[in-house]
């Protein structure tokens, strides 16, 4: 989810001139969760998100990459999608995680059969 956080926070951290100790002193973490966020090995709970917000003044939008420097909101449009595309997403949308699951190894399963039948089809020409 949050691969522009660790950007991000390790660049706000080192704006304030901050070692990791002093930001986990400051908003109450340990020095090694910090650790792990910024190297992208753990994911922020929403109390490490607003405590950070806080600090460093700025939106958890912004922290997680879904707000650029000016505080627009960046989400991907789905007006360029085709029309089956669309469909497809909204369905998928509607969908329990569980649901959303099966239904992705399904596609994998059938995108990798389609792509065994072309190869077959273009090794028998």
């Amino acid at each position: 989810m949050i691969t522009n956080f660790s950007e991000k926070l390790k660049e706000l951290r080192k704006e304030k001139g901050l070692s990791v100790v002093d930001l986990s002193k400051i908003i109450g973490f340990s020095k090694s969760v910090i650790y792990f966020w910024e190297n992208g090995q753990r994911e922020p709970t929403s109390n490490a998100l607003i405590a950070l917000s806080d600090f460093f003044g700025v939106s958890i939008d912004y922290l997680v990459g879904r707000e650029n420097d000016e505080g627009n909101i960046i989400i991907v449009s789905d007006s360029s999608l085709p029309e089956e595309e669309k469909r497809l997403l909204n369905a998928f949308r509607s969908l329990n995680n569980l649901e959303k699951n099966k239904l992705i190894d399904d596609a994998e399963f059938y995108a990798k059969r389609s792509a065994q039948n072309f190869s077959a089809k273009a090794n028998k020409n």
